[in-house]
């Protein structure tokens, strides 16, 4: 399959949006299809943000981050090829944790993204998800989101 190569640079700029804005719902809304998944690659024994999610159970994460999320992140490379974009990334974030302290969290993560006709379809996210549990162990621990 080929792609155009402006059709790869629109791909690569909707996704890059989606990730400068991660914790905005309404950006979020906007660029994902009605069908979108956003799959956490990891043991669900473990933390319990694993496995898929489809739109409304993201949407719902993002409205509930509001004000406890603060995001930017330090992009190291960004592929396009066909309909897929994987972007290699560091989070600078900060997170409250169940307490209201803001801690900092700094996690290497790959995003690996489908689109199509300029839509996000799925994205999958794959990360130190070890890091997450031991530093927020109540919003990540196997049996938070059950």
């Amino acid at each position: 399959m080929t792609t155009d190569v402006d059709t790869l640079e629109q791909n690569k700029k909707v996704v890059l949006h989606l990730l400068d804005n991660w914790v905005d719902p309404d950006v979020f809304d906007l660029v994902t299809t009605e069908d979108f998944e956003l799959i956490v690659e990891a043991d669900p024994a473990f933390t319990g943000v694993a496995g898929a999610q489809p739109k409304a159970q993201a949407l719902a994460a993002r409205r509930a981050m509001a004000g406890m999320y603060t995001s930017a992140m330090d992009i190291r490379s960004v592929t396009a090829e066909a309909d897929r974009v994987v972007v290699d990334l560091i989070t600078d974030s900060r997170i409250k944790d169940a307490n209201g302290v803001d801690r900092p969290y700094i996690n290497r993560v790959c995003f690996v993204c489908q689109v199509h006709d300029g839509k996000i379809t799925q994205v999958r996210e794959y990360g130190d998800t070890a890091y997450c549990v031991g530093t927020f162990p109540d919003l990540y621990k196997a049996d938070a989101h059950t």
